[in-house]
């Protein structure tokens, strides 16, 4: 059945003189007041809808009825107290003990019973409660139930905004498209505009709508510009803004290595550079989705170029090797990844079997011109690593990696000495003072962290499905991926990793190859020593080298082997990988240590301030030792003066015998 059209007591309607507050209405006759001046008048309701604009109605839409939520929300205790009486005086249920009461016997008249129950609601405390409010209640409790106890003034559904001229809130909806871009302004330059506007659409200020005060623009403007409001700061409007408007729909990864994102930031802490200047470095890294493994990183002193990703991918490519702090893994009982399984005694001695190897097969990257270099591309081509190019200005694209950001920020960075926040608003004046470390132990410390701490806990985005409470670690769901997925990569060989490391000409001189300030050489490069061309100039080798590590440098051999070319200054040969290593899915533990976030923040401290005192102590031990040195070399020399002075006085001696 279609209801009937109604009109309500405070509606505003809209007739040609004006809008219209309807404040009453009988017999056919309105009551109406100009909200402007406060004049009332009277229209009958012929006159009314001739005067009515057109497309206008006084026909309202009756509010929704209130949930059965919003109702026991709003329940008073007095309604809660009153609804097992009600329920007594319908059907004589006790409202108080377990037997019934003979004055509330169904067989009484309903007059007598609402007598009596008045008389016991007095002397509980309920003064006000009169026969005929308990009746007219009573009926309301028949009718709707609990909810008919509710004040309903508590679960109206309310529209502040609805005597507000439809005029009014259109030119605001215009003035706030018209903001979007622009710099913050205030609530006063929103209405000066609006009467700007005003007047310029209605010259006549008969016909003109009042303009608002400032208060009601305040309202329609938080109510209307949603996240675009042009008070607040500029650039969170533009981030909101680029927030897609839809629904979110996750992309998932079926196992290690299906998406891997990366991407640079400002490292949030000042560090020494190796020319000694004290700076922000670039932090780069590559990370997985469905693990939320780090699997590479790097620290640059300036923005990295495609020759570093390059190097990043390298670095992830193969198996990490074994550091002279591996004991912290069993200090802390963390277990070995199943891959371990597969090597023989020599190779666990060389790799460090306690972290993921994850092969990236797809990479999810920015627009920025170092990712989109020959040098990395190719590098990932070659490989058969897919590149993914995010949209632009698409935030949420790459959020994984955006938010580990924040997260090494919170858990490592403020941890160091010179940490200056995400913000010039959150650098303290002493940043700049602190003791910092440089760029080398800062490198080798986040490498521990991930290894120690951040594979190994507790992490947000990994929540069982079962019990969303029970948090997993990267770690642990790399364990089981390998386990349920089938992820089996082979691992790269030394040709492969090699291959991947920048390169520049050099002549094998004598004594070797001189490289970035230091000498390279290795017995294998006798047949290239001081080579010439045709026409005389020298014959240059492409050498291949590793920015991280300045020990060693590669030159591809005539019969097509690498070259390990050794710092002189460093004894023997080392090579960047023993042998072929192979994956496959194996059984793993469900017992494994987790750390929650008071365990890895003492843990970072514990490891930062061990990497400082090793630090210390090298210092410490060089300075020792060149004090030892320059005392040895004035001891020789002192020697030398006496052993000088001896052989003037023997020679004194034969003079004076031959005369």
């Amino acid at each position: 059945m279609k209801k009937p059209r109604t009109i309500k007591i405070g509606q505003t309607i809209q007739l040609t003189s004006g809008p219209r507050i309807v404040t009453g209405y009988g017999k056919g006759v309105f009551r109406l007041r100009d909200d402007a001046t406060g004049d009332i008048e009277l229209m009958h309701y012929r006159e009314l809808s001739r005067q009515l604009l057109p497309g206008e109605s006084v026909e309202t839409e009756e509010a929704p009825s209130p949930t059965l939520a919003e109702t026991m929300e709003h329940l008073s205790n007095e309604a809660r107290f009153l609804a097992p009486h009600m329920q007594e005086l319908i059907d004589g249920t006790p409202a108080v003990g377990t037997e019934p009461r003979p004055e509330y016997d169904d067989s009484l008249p309903m007059s007598r019973r609402l007598a009596s129950k008045v008389s016991e609601l007095k002397a509980l405390g309920i003064e006000k409660m009169s026969e005929p409010t308990l009746k007219r209640r009573l009926a309301r409790y028949r009718q709707l139930g609990m909810a008919g106890l509710t004040d309903l003034r508590t679960v109206r559904p309310t529209n502040p905004l609805s005597r507000v001229d439809k005029i009014i809130r259109e030119t605001i909806g215009e003035l706030l498209d018209d903001y979007v871009g622009h710099s913050t302004i205030t609530y006063t330059k929103v209405r000066a505009d609006l009467r700007r506007v005003l007047r310029e659409r209605f010259p006549n200020a008969e016909e003109r709508p009042a303009l608002p005060s400032l208060s009601t623009v305040m309202r329609i403007v938080k109510s209307d510009s949603g996240d675009q409001n042009p008070t607040r700061a500029a650039a969170r409007r533009q981030t909101d803004d680029l927030v897609p408007k839809r629904s979110f729909k996750p992309r998932g990864a079926a196992a290690p290595g299906d998406e891997c994102q990366v991407d640079t930031t400002m490292f949030d802490a000042l560090v020494r550079m190796p020319d000694g200047r004290i700076e922000r470095p670039h932090l780069t890294v590559l990370i997985d989705k469905k693990t939320r493994s780090i699997i590479s990183h790097a620290f640059t002193v300036g923005a990295p170029s495609g020759y570093d990703h390059a190097l990043l991918l390298a670095n992830a490519l193969v198996p990490r090797r074994l550091r002279s702090w591996s004991n912290n893994y069993d200090l802390h009982g963390l277990e070995e990844m199943p891959w371990a399984a597969h090597l023989d005694d020599h190779q666990r001695a060389a790799f460090d079997t306690h972290r993921p190897y994850i092969f990236p097969r797809r990479i999810l990257i920015d627009n920025g011109q170092d990712y989109k270099s020959l040098v990395f591309r190719a590098a990932c081509e070659r490989y058969g690593i897919s590149i993914t190019e995010a949209p632009p200005q698409s935030p949420t694209t790459k959020g994984h990696v955006e938010r580990i950001f924040g997260t090494i920020s919170t858990k490592f960075a403020q941890f160091l000495p010179g940490y200056v926040g995400g913000s010039v608003a959150t650098r303290g004046q002493n940043a700049v003072r602190a003791n910092v470390m440089n760029l080398r132990d800062v490198d080798e410390l986040f490498d521990r962290w991930v290894a120690i701490v951040w594979q190994n806990r507790e992490h947000a985005g990994l929540k069982d499905y079962d019990d969303p409470a029970f948090l997993h670690t990267p770690n642990t769901m790399y364990m089981a991926s390998l386990e349920l997925t089938g992820h089996f990569t082979v691992a790269l060989e030394e040709d492969d990793f090699i291959a991947l490391m920048p390169s520049e000409r050099r002549a094998v001189q004598t004594d070797g190859i001189s490289f970035h300030s230091r000498t390279y050489d290795s017995p294998h490069l006798l047949p290239y020593r001081r080579l010439r061309n045709i026409d005389g100039s020298p014959a240059h080798v492409v050498v291949h080298y590793d920015p991280t590590d300045k020990n060693q440098v590669w030159v591809r051999g005539k019969d097509n082997r690498w070259i390990t070319c050794a710092w002189t200054a460093l004894p023997g040969m080392r090579r960047p990988l023993d042998s072929e290593l192979m994956r496959r899915a194996a059984d793993f533990s469900q017992k494994t240590t987790k750390f929650d976030d008071e365990t890895s923040d003492e843990l970072v401290t514990e490891l930062r301030d061990a990497v400082a005192s090793e630090a210390t102590d090298r210092e410490a031990e060089v300075k020792r030792q060149q004090r030892s040195d320059r005392l040895a070399v004035r001891r020789a020399a002192k020697r030398a003066e006496r052993a000088a002075e001896i052989d003037d006085d023997d020679d004194d001696d034969f003079i004076l015998e031959a005369g």
